[in-house]
């Protein structure tokens, strides 16, 4: 497992989007930097996050648990997939 989501995270708490829809969205339009993906994720959510972050071109760390990225993310539910947002410069 990677072991510096953790540190990636909490840099970027107010710089993050968390959840599925939110990420292939943002993913998208572009803005995602980097993906946190929880390695106990339904074997599907993994498949279409890690599909979205090949075809974007965007890289994508291993988390231990949903249970540790949702805390991490400051949610209090367990969350599959946080991404880091590119900062836009404005």
């Amino acid at each position: 497992m990677d072991s510096h989501y953790r540190e990636i995270i909490e840099k970027n708490v107010g710089n993050r989007v968390v959840g599925l829809r939110e990420v292939l969205r943002r993913m998208s339009e572009g803005r995602i930097l980097l993906v946190v993906l929880a390695a106990d994720a339904e074997e599907h959510i993994k498949g279409r996050v890690k599909a979205a972050c090949t075809a974007a071109a965007v890289s994508a760390v291993n988390c231990d648990s949903m249970e540790e990225l949702g805390r991490l993310a400051g949610i209090e539910v367990p969350c599959a997939v946080v991404g880091i947002l590119r900062e836009t410069a404005g």
